[in-house]
């Protein structure tokens, strides 16, 4: 924080305007003796992570580390209706948001993934589908936008996809559908969708571009051309 308060003052115009990601990260659970505060650190699973971004500016930076959830120094108690700490308490957010505001950054939005306490966060704040923002604890009448992040809920409408029965446009589709591409798209002029796209498990449902190949506008094209008369590719 101390080193983002010095770039400040050199920062163009508008590059103070910023994004705040926050995300737990898994760790490799084995302690570590820090030599510069003389003390063992971990084992810990994860680590909760604030990053900072530009919105029109190239800079971004890290600026809030923790392995444990934090426990709100003013009030001790559990949320009302939680059983434990949620990873990313609303204190928390509004404490960091403080803090960058009072150095002179604006922050204008936040971006998270689509995880239960992050659910139950959006939940606090008054997030719904009808309303995006809540007042910026620095600046009342300036609102923070709240996003759930773009990649996490392409990868779930991907996994329904494959997994379920899903209604577009009133037609009803399943993987067996998705499935006709299969061994067509490389010579057609989409991406070449292989096997790992159509039955990917466990950690490679992770890896964004299977999801992004198949479901990209070339696939859709290839749906469109080769099945004319089929309501459900067409509804793909």
């Amino acid at each position: 924080m101390e080193y983002l308060k010095d770039l400040v003052p050199r920062l163009k115009a508008g590059d103070e305007f910023a994004c705040l990601a926050f995300d737990e990260m898994h760790l490799t659970e084995k302690a570590e003796w820090d030599r510069k505060i003389d003390a063992v650190l971990g084992p810990n699973r994860q680590a909760n992570v604030f990053f900072i971004r530009s919105i029109f500016g190239s800079w971004k930076m890290p600026v809030y580390v923790d392995f444990e959830p934090t426990k709100d120094p003013n009030d001790p108690k559990l949320p009302k209706g939680t059983k434990k700490l949620p990873k990313i308490p609303k204190f928390l957010l509004m404490q960091i948001i403080i803090q960058l505001e009072a150095i002179g950054i604006k922050v204008m939005s936040t971006v998270c993934d689509m995880s239960g306490d992050n659910q139950g966060l959006a939940k606090e704040l008054g997030i719904n589908t009808n309303n995006v923002t809540f007042p910026n604890p620095w600046e009342p009448e300036r609102p923070v936008y709240f996003s759930f992040d773009w990649v996490h809920g392409f990868k779930n409408l991907r996994n329904h996809l494959l997994d379920d029965n899903v209604k577009i446009n009133g037609v009803m589709v399943n993987k067996l559908d998705i499935l006709k591409l299969r061994g067509v798209t490389e010579i057609r002029g989409g991406f070449k969708l292989e096997d790992q796209h159509f039955y990917c498990k466990g950690q490679d449902r992770q890896v964004v571009k299977y999801a992004v190949d198949l479901l990209s506008i070339r696939s859709a094209n290839l749906c469109r051309t080769l099945y004319p008369n089929d309501p459900k590719m067409q509804a793909l």
